[in-house]
């Protein structure tokens, strides 16, 4: 066999199996690269080995291909050793100062990859500050600097800013948020935090996972509890602080007009979709709701011209 052909072979793979991958499928995957780093020793593929082992929570495997991956000059994989010896994944533990010295290694390269086989390591430099920032708010083997904090976030945010979408986008909107809050700029805090619901809800849309439907109510009910909101005026993400208490909402798809209502009953929240479809929970609801034979999280982005009933 060829590289170019287990490099074929590979994505073959991953196209037909799907993701997460089978034991059957992992171990395929896991021979193959090994191969090809074998013949070419490539610091990149050596880093997309690492991360099949972490994927399968074979962390140690996995830090020695990290290792190797730099050893090879492939230096996003300072990110993932840092992230190794940060979270205690090892089974060595946690090691605060390996992490903060990882991390700063990490914050300096600007090597970006597009998380392919070929180049697994995406904007590292970026995480890699953000994962130092927070070390400095929390006292992570460096003493508390929260200057510094804000500092590292604010190198971050006037990076990303003015791209599309990055993963840690909507993490660095909600920390300018806070920031803002804390110089008394209401007027960024409001703008941040709308910034961060506006990607989260994005990023919901496409995972369609409840963890993400849930940083969207978080993040809402946070504005609100800043902020009043104005009922002339909602939108779709506005239901997460509107439903808590009793109301009544209405909204168009494709042309018809819909209903969710919020009750009070025996001291707990039930909401009713579309008159007749009853969730506890509005994230439930956001997930579980069906609207013209559809989950309403894959329709919900189309909808229309919401109002509080009167």
């Amino acid at each position: 066999m060829t590289v170019e052909e287990a490099k074929k072979l590979i994505e073959e793979i991953i196209k037909e199996s799907g993701f997460p991958f089978d034991e059957e499928t992992s171990f395929k995957l896991d021979e193959l690269t090994k191969f090809i780093f074998k013949e070419q020793k490539d610091g990149a593929n050596a880093c997309y080995i690492g991360t099949n082992y972490r994927d399968q929570g074979k962390y140690d495997q996995a830090l020695y291909y990290y290792e190797l991956a730099i050893q090879y000059g492939y230096e996003p994989a300072y990110e993932y050793v840092a992230d190794l010896y940060h979270d205690g994944d090892l089974s060595s533990g946690v090691d605060f100062k390996k992490a903060f010295e990882y991390y700063a290694k990490a914050s300096t390269t600007k090597e970006v990859g597009d998380g392919s086989f070929e180049n697994p390591g995406t904007d590292v430099h970026n995480d890699a500050k953000i994962a130092l920032a927070n070390m400095y708010d929390n006292g992570e083997y460096v003493e508390k600097n929260h200057d510094k904090y804000i500092e590292l976030i604010k190198e971050v945010y006037e990076e990303l800013k003015d791209s599309e979408f990055y993963t840690s986008k909507p993490y660095v909107e909600e920390e300018m948020a806070y920031i803002a809050l804390e110089e008394d700029d209401k007027d960024a805090c409001y703008e941040h935090l709308t910034n961060a619901i506006c990607l989260k809800l994005e990023s919901a849309f496409n995972s369609k996972l409840i963890d993400e439907v849930d940083a969207v109510n978080q993040l809402v009910n946070l504005k609100y509890k800043i902020f009043e909101i104005n009922k002339n005026s909602i939108f779709l993400e506005d239901i997460f602080y509107l439903l808590n208490e009793p109301c009544k909402l209405s909204f168009t798809n494709n042309g018809v007009k819909h209903y969710i209502e919020s009750l009070i009953d025996d001291n707990k929240l039930a909401i009713c979709f579309d008159n007749n479809q009853w969730f506890r929970e509005i994230n439930d609801m956001f997930i579980r709701a069906k609207l013209e034979d559809k989950d309403f999280i894959e329709v919900a982005e189309g909808t229309e011209n919401w109002e509080v009933e009167k």
